[in-house]
């Protein structure tokens, strides 16, 4: 591997004369400064960041940018630096960043699609997914790549969201490929709904199909009520208003079987049956075999279940069962 030379003075800068906006090779996300702000305030600063000329009046960052946040913080108005000259090439400094990126080891979700989006920019697709891929502990797969770059096409507002997994890249991919208009608002959705990994696969595979059988775009079923009067719900949580919408998706789909549930459920309350004991339908209903469960820890109390058992019987409530 070849080491990446990059020629710098070291000198001392006005913390005003940084622009931090300027965000060509940052690369790190979500990082707490508190344990770094500690360590700088027992031992100093033992790395120093590294700035690039970028004109009469500002400096960019190329690394070292929390170490910076934290003199900022330090109420420092100076710092000292390695700076670059303006005419170094961007290539060679955003190499500088990365490898003093995986240097540190474990890079989240974010950092790992922020660097592969930035090396796109600078290298051919084959090179970043055989030479640098494997050092960020992603396999060399164009899958793995399109899918993680997903994650830094989202943008900064999501990104808290994916850190936090309440959004995944799977799930972006599925937005992506089945409803490309509404990355925005599907993936605002399902983060309000606190939605885990499989019930946003369930719900995004439930909107399409929906959309296929009524023949209208999915935009039109998820800004319609019953969907829209459910987010409306000021006295519920979140995870209500989710459980309320799955419930609706799962009844337009399939009438025929939430009919019969329905039914089922209607039949199990006039049996009275007390909480020990569970009358479990056949999957789907199909099959005709029902599995009755009763559970105890003294004689009484199954004694109770059965003669509760008995008189559902002798009254025909386990006739003509769905």
């Amino acid at each position: 591997m070849k080491a990446v030379q990059i020629p710098a003075k070291e000198t001392t800068i006005a913390l005003a004369a940084i622009d931090w906006r300027d965000t060509t090779f940052q690369i790190t996300y979500g990082r707490s400064l508190q344990p770094l702000k500690a360590s700088i305030q027992a031992i100093g600063l033992q790395q120093l960041p590294v700035l690039q000329e970028g004109g009469v009046e500002r400096m960019r960052i190329v690394s070292g940018r929390r170490r910076l946040r934290v003199w900022k913080q330090l109420n420092r108005s100076e710092c000292p630096v390695r700076l670059v000259s303006a005419d170094q090439p961007q290539k060679g400094l955003f190499l500088y960043s990365f490898y003093e990126a995986i240097g540190r080891g474990d890079l989240n979700s974010i950092e790992q699609s922020v660097i592969l989006e930035k090396l796109l920019r600078y290298f051919p697709e084959e090179q970043v997914l055989s030479d640098y891929m494997p050092l960020l502990g992603l396999p060399p797969k164009k899958e793995i790549l399109t899918r993680t770059l997903r994650i830094a096409a989202a943008g900064p507002w999501f990104w808290p969201a994916v850190v936090e997994g309440r959004l995944f890249a799977e799930t972006l991919e599925w937005i992506d490929k089945d409803f490309p208009s509404q990355r925005a608002l599907l993936a605002a959705l399902v983060i309000h709904l606190r939605w885990g990994y499989q019930k946003q696969r369930e719900f995004l595979a439930g909107l399409k199909e929906l959309a296929l059988r009524r023949q209208v775009e999915p935009e039109e079923i998820i800004t319609a009520p019953p969907i829209t009067d459910w987010l409306k719900r000021g006295d519920l949580s979140p995870q209500q208003k989710g459980e309320a919408i799955r419930k609706f998706l799962h009844e337009a789909l399939f009438p025929v079987s939430t009919e019969i549930e329905k039914e089922f459920n209607e039949k199990r309350a006039r049996m009275k049956l007390d909480p020990r004991t569970q009358l479990t339908p056949p999957p789907f209903f199909e099959g005709g075999t029902y599995r009755l469960e009763v559970r105890f820890s003294e004689e009484s109390a199954l004694r109770e279940s059965l003669d509760r058992i008995q008189r559902a019987l002798e009254s025909g409530c386990f006739e003509d069962l769905p």
